[in-house]
């Protein structure tokens, strides 16, 4: 997608794939660049996915109308500690819907 969207997102290892609008609300589908995550359990770096499903993210409005965020959420297979760690990332806090500077804003 635009170089230009990205850089207005700003959204550390995030890039825009794809954007549209339905229903009044823009929703921008987004790429995760990392290739893996540090494992919370034994900080090992497994980067094999077990499992990707979809998250709907509320952000600031952009010109007005209100924006979601599609976000893969990634789970990974760790072989060291044998455990499945999700993703965390560094601009939604733990099991909210919402980014963080959307939080702040309301």
């Amino acid at each position: 997608m635009d170089f230009h969207l990205n850089s207005l997102l700003n959204l550390p290892n995030a890039r825009v794939f794809t954007c549209y609008k339905q229903a009044g609300f823009t929703f921008i589908q987004l790429d995760l660049i990392n290739e893996g995550i540090n494992c919370p359990n034994c900080e090992n770096y497994p980067n094999t996915i077990q499992k990707t499903s979809q998250r709907l993210i509320r952000d600031l409005s952009i010109v007005g109308t209100g924006v979601y965020l599609k976000v893969p959420r990634r789970k990974f297979y760790c072989e060291q500690c044998k455990r499945y760690p999700t993703e965390q990332l560094e601009w939604v806090e733990n099991r909210q819907r919402f980014t963080q500077r959307y939080q702040e804003y309301i």
